[in-house]
């Protein structure tokens, strides 16, 4: 739950916000306020709450937008206020009749700030007012609204139990607390009967707190009337219940009317009768001559305030019976009672509407990934996002799913969005950029947002894939909360200071224990090395479950110690081929790693140019080229030709114009994606034997494999192909069935899952009162 308050009226303020912060917690919710001033952090804010209540803020243009900001992302959206400041006509009569002393300047702020309330608050679907009358007019202005009144907290209830005796006085004390300066008119109600009390009674004195300027005919009697500036909760309920008597005096009307009893309710509970108006409120809530006064004419008043003056044992009984009625009624437990029935009442609303949901009794998974679309790229992102989508193909009933990511485009540190894209919620973050940003591995802001984004969404498991920029803090977050995470092991990230073993010469380091030693002469800082390495492991070793997705890197990992690895080999959409497109006579020879060295463009422009290739022409994937954009080069005698990054889903399309595609990488790749897809479509692959790229290879039969990094071995390769294109090119139809499915993948990956979660103790609960869940906001 988070609150947007004006917080510059600290009486307001705390019973407003603070009070409400504490009875949300009471409810069992988390519960936070931040200042609307504040928009940029509050907007951040929203999306770690469920429910966004804004107090007393007006429509200037950053509140408008942030609003319709929560309202975008679905929240709950509430408007809390506790007086008619919003209704221009009633603030005109009042300004009219009693606010004379104002000036114009103050008087054209309040019909303006009018203005701007009431059009903050009809931008929220619902309201909560202090009093009946309040909720009266603000359901005029929003669809609906809701009673919560002013009550007791922990605060002055502890200030009761620890408070000192009552001074002892030879003097009867009247009290009067103003809060600002449109008080003066209030006040002067019962000015004329205060005047008659202090002339008929001699040991009388009127203390007053705060501002206020006094009628002139009190003048007289200055030397028994204590003033006292604005003063601090426990201070104020110090002098309050010090006195014999408290007057609440309001002029008539609706304005009045809408008023709270909060100056009733602080004297009942210190045991101080009160002699209030009669408004609406306080006819609502006071028995005139029982548990207070209600005073209608300046007779009244006076009558009323004597007899208090003159009878102790009627100030103790009013006194007590007042106590007693708010002990009954303003009781914390009902306050927090009732904020729970309004929140759920809205939330059904809102269901209603569709905007958001009950909780749902699938088992809610958060999937980690640095990239995510519309922004993906590369063959372990799109094999993430295959598994999220086969996963909600084959399991709709049993899982639920959402995406945390990085904005790899925003400028804003630690900015957070939300976003839908085909169904799925995703959140993401910016992280502040820098050179190390591929090795760091620690992120105390990560660690932040990502520990409050899981308290929020309450997952039964985190599955972390690819997390570099976004780091293992993350990790760490997941073992605070006490939520069982799986970690997929794509590429060497946690192991090496360099995420694919290539070293600083450009060269595979041919690792597999990974020895710091060897490691050190690689990096500039080797107490980094070692520091980065023992957090990893630690991180790692926490995890439920290490999935590989290959034998080599099951093997890979293995051999540096972590026991707790099961192979979990990716899997391919085995869709339905495109045919085979005829050619202009020349061979086709496909690359689709980009213009890297870790790829082996290099090594394969270097062994092109080198090798005679007179039938065949070469495709290269050039992920630098905007869309649209096409170039050519000769390497030697061969024509090649560089296309822009290809859509994943027309991939299956470019396989198509290929007779041959070529994977010649330098690094040892963990998986392999584009080879198996290649093989799946019917193209003749020809790879490197570098980690997992070439496992699904038949040599002969679909492809062949050559030594990492010989390019004589290559070069004869592909100078056979060359010399017998009708071979390559023809179509065939091979088994492919070694070549493992998605469906296979996900259906072993979802027995892994049901081995945690069936016997997970997940510490916090799935939002704490279960009411609901957000639907996401607009579609990506």
């Amino acid at each position: 739950m988070l609150l947007i308050v004006e917080e510059s009226l600290p009486h307001c303020f705390r019973y407003r916000a603070q009070q409400k912060i504490e009875q949300l917690e009471m409810a069992g919710y988390t519960a936070s306020w931040v200042s609307w001033t504040d928009f940029v952090r509050a907007r951040q804010e929203i999306h770690f709450s469920r429910v966004v209540i804004f107090y007393r803020v007006p429509a200037y243009d950053d509140v408008v937008r942030t609003i319709e900001y929560a309202r975008a992302l679905n929240k709950v959206v509430f408007y809390d206020v506790d007086d008619l400041i919003f209704d221009r006509a009633v603030m005109e009569e009042n300004i009219r009749r009693f606010f004379k002393k104002l000036s114009e300047k103050e008087c054209s702020g309040l019909l303006t700030g009018a203005e701007l309330y009431r059009q903050a608050i009809s931008m929220c679907p619902y309201t909560i007012g202090t009093t009946p009358s309040l909720c009266e007019q603000l359901a005029r202005v929003s669809n609906k609204s809701y009673l919560h009144r002013n009550a007791l907290d922990s605060r002055i209830l502890e200030y009761i139990s620890n408070r000192s005796s009552r001074v002892k006085r030879d003097c009867i004390t009247i009290f009067y607390g103003s809060g600002t300066k449109t008080h003066d008119a209030d006040f002067e109600i019962s000015a004329p009967s205060l005047l008659r009390i202090l002339k008929t009674f001699p040991k009388v004195r009127l203390t007053i707190l705060g501002f206020l300027n006094l009628p002139k005919e009190l003048d007289a009697y200055l030397d028994r009337i204590d003033r006292l500036g604005f003063l601090g909760c426990e201070s104020y309920w110090e002098f309050l219940g010090n006195a014999d008597i408290n007057i609440a005096p309001l002029q008539p009307g609706i304005f009045s009317d809408c008023k709270s009893e909060i100056k009733w309710l602080e004297a009942a509970i210190l045991k101080v009768p009160s002699v209030v108006s009669d408004t609406s409120t306080y006819r609502e809530v006071v028995s005139d001559g029982k548990n207070g006064y209600i005073a209608s004419t300046s007779q009244e008043w006076y009558e009323k305030i004597a007899s208090l003056v003159v009878d102790l044992p009627l100030r103790q009984r009013m006194g007590e019976n007042a106590y007693t009625s708010v002990r009954a009624a303003y009781k914390p437990e009902s306050s927090v009672q009732n904020l729970k029935k309004i929140i759920k009442d809205a939330v059904a609303l809102e269901d209603e509407r569709c905007v958001v949901r009950p909780v749902s009794r699938k088992k809610r998974i958060v999937y980690v990934n640095v990239l995510y679309p519309p922004q993906a790229l590369g063959g372990a992102t799109v094999i993430f996002k295959n598994h999220i989508d086969a996963l909600r193909a084959f399991h709709p009933s049993t899982f639920e799913v959402a995406v945390f990511t990085r904005n790899s485009i925003s400028e804003v540190r630690y900015a957070v969005t939300e976003y839908e894209h085909e169904g799925i919620h995703v959140t993401n973050i910016d992280v502040p950029p820098g050179k190390d940003l591929d090795w760091r591995y620690r992120d105390a802001g990560v660690h932040e947002l990502f520990r409050r984004y899981i308290e929020l969404q309450q997952p039964d498991l985190i599955h972390f894939h690819c997390v570099q920029h976004l780091t293992a803090s993350m990790l760490e977050a997941a073992q605070e909360c006490k939520i069982p995470y799986f970690v997929t092991l794509h590429d060497a990230w946690w192991l090496c200071d360099r995420q694919f073993m290539i070293n600083s010469h450009g060269r595979d380091c041919e690792q597999v224990c990974v020895d710091p030693l060897i490691c050190s002469g690689c990096v500039e800082d080797s107490d980094s090395l070692v520091t980065r390495r023992s957090y990893l492991v630690q991180q790692l070793e926490k995890a439920n479950l290490l999935l590989a997705v290959s034998r080599y890197q099951q093997h890979l990992y293995k051999s540096n110690g972590f026991d707790n690895v099961v192979l979990n080999c990716n899997g391919v959409f085995k869709r339905d081929g495109v045919q085979r497109k005829a050619h202009n006579g020349k061979l086709q020879m496909g690359y689709v790693g980009g213009v890297c060295i870790h790829k082996g463009y290099y090594f394969l422009k270097e062994v092109v140019e080198n090798t005679n290739l007179r039938q065949s022409e070469i495709i290269v994937v050039d992920f630098d080229l905007q869309p649209g954009t096409v170039r050519e080069e000769t390497w030697g005698s061969t024509s090649v030709r560089f296309i822009p990054k290809i859509p994943f889903p027309e991939m299956a399309s470019f396989y198509s114009t290929l007779d041959v595609l070529v994977a010649p990488s330098l690094w040892r790749e963990s998986f392999g994606l584009v080879t198996r897809e290649a093989i799946m479509n019917g193209v003749w692959v020809v790879a490197a034997k570098a980690g997992g790229l070439a496992e699904d290879i038949k040599e002969g039969i679909d492809g062949h494999v050559f030594r990492k990094g010989d390019k004589k071995e290559l070069c004869a390769i592909l100078g056979e192909i060359d010399n017998n294109p009708s071979f390559y090119q023809e179509k065939r139809n091979i088994d492919t069935s070694h070549i493992r499915s998605i469906e296979e993948q996900v259906e072993e990956l979802v027995s892994l899952y049901n081995t945690v979660l069936n016997t997970a103790d997940v510490s916090i609960s799935r939002f704490t009162q279960n009411i609901f869940q957000p639907k996401v906001m607009g579609k990506s």
